[in-house]
């Protein structure tokens, strides 16, 4: 039956305005429902143009609905996640006709609004113009919003770490002990109802590793699992499973403790412990002897303050030493058991341990307060100053454990690093592979898995993407694109431009972006492979392309991804440049975006340290690890 909806005149193309019969389409729903009904894995490469989305939401609702299971449908971008909630599932749900079935969006508990520690925040004293101002555009969105998610805000770069004090963190969840959640009035919980009695969950892939790593339990429980986007799975993966501390964090960790702004007022969790007095009936003698404790903490983070410069002068000065010149826009080195023995590295170390032990300090500190505040349940907000005291403790083992990692101990199947952008300087440790923890804490439980993507072989061969992924013991379905490339595609490539490496090589890539875009007048998509390239290439072009009245924005520079693209949609006489986060995920229908320009191969940065790392791992690094990647890069980009 299924296979006959996708058919000329079937029930899809009569719900779906445009809809054409692809016979790749029908065989990669027969193989997903083929997949589900037997409890099998699956994966399935489906080019441009196939309607993969369509092809398996089909059978997964259909299953889904009829054994009352939910299946979990987990995506990469979030353009993708959209078009399965707001169109794809939909326009299904009336081709489905009589089927019922229940669908949500399921996201991360950082991008829902905690009501808890925004009650407890909004009576905070001492806040900044700019705080005030944030909360007051807060105060104003809770009147409007039903889902509490941060995306309907569009929040500002310098408004991210203020809402990340509001957001629902795991650390700082109290659970069913939350009065917020008994009255039904938390949002992430919410969320969690809906999810849990939806039969199609949508995710994306930070939310579903995330779930496994720190075991917060946001996603119901589920058997069947459809991974979309599969080929930035390794990617996502080695993120959730790393850990990276930087001065910034640090800084914003001990800001929330206790600071001092310009005008000599105290702000902080610590100097907010008076305002959970009032009105209680805790005796003047045990507040006196409270509020010393918070000044002894405070005095504890002033001096870890000055451990965290001692810290990042050490990183800075080996930075200089063994990381170039850092003309570049980011810096990076790697750390292995060579730089190790490099004679900076002692001071690193020696600031590392000073710095862990100043943690360990504040961290005595803030169970001292926090035995002293718990049995006193008369102070205002009694609970809530609890979670916070503890989210803070339990955010010291992680900073210790981050520092520990990169700057005292060398864990074998880890990599370790080194950033440096403009004045920040970050430590990085992450997985060396992430095969065997995917196929153990994702794949193993699960009764059905099923990767998709338009780009997941190399050479006719699934053999790359399996290893990198650990899906063993799948299924494969290679299937082709609808599309007539050669009518409705032209591929040029220029043979008179400087190699990459030579003198020249930019000032003739960005003498051919204004040509092309005058050409195109505009309509044009540029994708770059480093932030410094594109950075020259918006400088040496945009005066030229004004002035022709020709708008020239770039990623990082101009806007985020979907501020740009909502230009070019509105203005084709635009120019986007673009880097990672362009490569994949963009669709313009029309005439608006009707050039690419891929300015170089997208090989990985040969110094780039899990890159290298990973490398090291095969025989012949180039041909097995660097070209497999950079084709199915080079493919998604096309």
């Amino acid at each position: 039956r299924l296979s006959a909806m996708l058919e000329d005149g079937g029930e899809v193309s009569k719900s779906m305005a445009g809809f054409e019969y692809r016979k790749e389409q029908q065989e990669m729903l027969q193989a997903v429902a083929d997949a589900i009904n037997k409890s099998a894995r699956l994966v399935v490469e489906a080019g441009t143009g196939t309607g993969k989305s369509i092809a398996y939401l089909l059978p997964a609702i259909y299953f889904a609905a009829i054994n009352d299971m939910p299946v979990v449908v987990s995506t990469n971008t979030i353009s993708l996640q959209e078009q399965l909630i707001s169109k794809d599932i939909p326009e299904l749900e009336k081709a489905l006709g009589g089927l019922a079935f229940r669908y949500v969006q399921l996201k991360g508990r950082g991008n829902y609004l905690c009501m808890r520690r925004w009650n407890l925040h909004r009576r905070v004293r001492s806040l900044t113009l700019e705080e005030t101002s944030f909360m007051a555009r807060i105060l104003l969105w809770l009147a409007q919003t039903e889902t509490g998610d941060r995306a309907e805000l569009s929040l500002r770069k310098e408004e991210q770490a203020l809402w990340g004090r509001l957001s629902a963190q795991s650390e700082s969840c109290l659970g069913n002990l939350c009065p917020y959640q008994r009255r039904g009035h938390c949002y992430l919980y919410r969320a969690r109802r809906c999810a849990e009695n939806a039969h199609i969950v949508v995710v994306n892939h930070a939310l579903l590793l995330s779930d496994i790593v720190s075991q917060s339990g946001v996603l119901p429980d589920y058997r069947h699992l459809i991974i979309d986007e599969a080929h930035n799975l390794e990617d996502e993966a080695t993120e959730q499973w790393g850990i990276e501390v930087g001065e910034r964090e640090l800084r914003g960790y001990f800001d929330g403790l206790g600071q001092r702004d310009g005008m000599g007022r105290y702000g902080g969790l610590l100097f907010e412990l008076a305002d959970h007095f009032r009105g209680s009936a805790v005796p003047l003698p045990r507040q006196h002897e409270i509020g010393e404790m918070s000044g002894d903490a405070y005095r504890l983070v002033e001096r870890g303050r000055e451990h965290m410069r001692d810290l990042f002068t050490a990183l800075w000065k080996f930075l200089d030493v063994h990381a170039g010149d850092g003309s570049g826009y980011e810096r990076r080195q790697r750390i292995t058991s060579v730089e190790r023995q490099a004679l900076e590295w002692p001071e690193v170390v020696l600031s590392a341990e000073n710095m862990d032990m100043a943690l360990q300090d504040i961290g005595a500190g803030l169970e001292r307060l926090l035995a002293a505040v718990e049995p006193l349940d008369s102070m205002l907000d009694h609970d809530d100053l609890v979670v916070e005291i503890s989210s803070a403790i339990h955010r010291i083992e992680e900073l210790r454990l981050g520092i520990g990692w990169v700057c005292a101990a060398e864990e074998e199947g880890r990599i370790y690093w080194l950033s440096a952008i403009e004045e920040h300087v970050t430590m990085h440790s992450v997985p060396l592979e992430v095969a065997s923890a995917l196929e153990s804490d994702l794949y193993e439980n699960k009764e059905c898995v099923v990767l998709t993507g338009a780009t997941l072989s190399v050479e006719g061969s699934f053999d790359y993407i399996r290893r990198r992924l650990g899906f063993s013991d799948a299924r494969e379905l290679m299937l082709g694109s609808p599309f007539d490339y050669e009518s409705a595609a032209l591929v040029y490539v220029p043979d008179d431009i400087p190699e990459p490496s030579a003198r020249g090589y930019q000032k003739a890539v960005a003498r051919a972006l204004i040509d092309i875009s005058r050409a195109a007048g505009g309509r044009t998509l540029a994708l770059f492979t480093a932030h410094s390239a594109l950075r020259s290439v918006h400088e040496a072009i945009s005066g030229e392309l004004n002035s022709d009245d020709i708008l020239v924005l770039a990623q990082g520079v101009d806007g985020s991804p979907r501020q740009l693209i909502r230009v070019l949609k509105e203005d084709a006489r635009t120019v986007l440049l673009g880097t990672s986060s362009f490569w994949e995920g963009v669709d313009i229908a029309g005439d608006s975006l009707s050039v690419l320009v891929i300015a170089r191969l997208p090989f990985s940065v040969p110094t780039d340290p899990v890159f290298v790392s990973r490398s090291e791992l095969f025989d012949d690094p180039f041909n097995e690890y660097a070209v497999p990647q950079a084709a199915l890069k080079f493919k998604q980009g096309f």
